[in-house]
């Protein structure tokens, strides 16, 4: 039975936890092959699709059963050891439809992702989709044709992303009203001051590390949370080490507790070197 002294690693992936290369350094995955095991578990809580996750947990074979992975920043919680999925929020069928056909009408001054556990779907080809697909190993799909949109709307979807790179504040509005009114359990947050992220219910990075909390049975005082992003706050309500990289914007380390070396700098894992007792 697991005990209340039970220690849990929750960390960003890309930006924290992964170097520039978005790799594993070779002195991260020591300190992890050392550390994770017994009473100490490791969640890799990230914004990439379960997929994606999966494919990265295998560099981690050797410590895999105190693994855990949450996937879409708090939409899916996944078990290495049992592999298969814990908790999972997902879109409606009839929602991700009515949201497709209502932002494609606008896509001149928006674009959009939806995100399921294997795919990415985006409205616009462009850089940055491109970029994550090919760092995610995961193919992205176009939704330029009728074919690819029936794949959307038959997929399990349970993240959404929009970014306004070409609206004025007025058509900001008018979405988010839109999206609060018409469905408003929807969890909707803003990122940066063009990217908002949308999901089905009330989940994040925060709401699935109360989730490993309760059921690996130990307190606030036993997690240490480490990240670099706005999305990564909500993980600090739920842990008293509240652990920032030097390279995250300038919000986000005046919530720490501690600012850290850098992600390329290993920081996560020079931290966890120093301060966890290896057995």
């Amino acid at each position: 039975m697991i005990n209340n002294n039970s220690k849990i690693i929750c960390s960003d992936l890309d930006g924290t936890l992964f170097n520039n290369n978005h790799k594993f350094s070779f002195f991260t995955k020591y300190v992890l092959k050392q550390i994770v095991k017994d009473d100490v578990f490791l969640i890799i809580n990230s914004g990439r699709v379960l997929k994606s996750l999966i494919h990265v947990s295998k560099k981690l074979n050797t410590i895999i059963n105190n693994v855990f992975l949450v996937a879409n920043n708090g939409t899916t919680i996944y078990s290495c050891k049992l592999q298969k999925i814990l908790q999972e929020f997902l879109f409606q069928k009839k929602d991700v439809i009515e949201i497709f056909y209502y932002l494609n009408k606008k896509k001149f001054y928006l674009d959009f992702l939806f995100f399921s556990n294997n795919n990415i779907f985006v409205s616009q080809q462009n850089f940055i989709s491109k970029l994550w697909s090919k760092i995610m190993k995961v193919k992205y799909t176009l939704l330029k044709n009728k074919e690819n949109i029936f794949k959307l709307f038959n997929d399990k979807i349970s993240r959404l992303l929009i970014n306004f790179n070409n609206a004025s504040e007025k058509k900001i509005v008018e979405v988010l009203f839109f999206l609060k009114n018409k469905f408003n359990k929807f969890y909707i947050i803003k990122l940066n001051d063009y990217l908002y992220e949308i999901k089905p219910t009330y989940c994040s990075k925060g709401t699935s590390l109360y989730y490993f909390a309760k059921m690996l049975n130990t307190s606030k005082e036993n997690i240490f949370a480490f990240g670099d992003s706005f999305a990564d706050l909500e993980m600090f309500k739920f842990a008293k080490h509240k652990l920032v990289v030097n390279n995250a914007k300038k919000r986000i380390k005046i919530r720490a507790t501690k600012i850290i070396l850098s992600n390329e700098n290993d920081g996560p894992a020079v931290y966890l070197y120093n301060n966890f007792q290896k057995g």
